[in-house]
């Protein structure tokens, strides 16, 4: 499934509803993003704990090279 928004002046996108009602996503929801072989993606955070693990992971990675 498809839909086309568009990013305003501040950097914000607003996601289609029918995205959000898929995904639980409603305001305070806490997301990340994922760049991968040139795509960008857009992650529901399942809690804040596993955000804060990505970034610890991460970190790791990149502090490794």
């Amino acid at each position: 499934m498809r839909r086309i928004a568009i990013v305003n002046s501040k950097g914000q996108v607003t996601i289609p509803a029918i995205f959000r009602r898929m995904y639980g996503l409603t305001a305070g929801t806490k997301v990340y993003f994922k760049e991968a072989n040139g795509k960008l993606f857009l992650v529901p955070c399942k809690s804040d704990r596993s955000l804060s693990l990505k970034r610890s992971r991460k970190a790791a990675v990149t502090t490794k090279r």
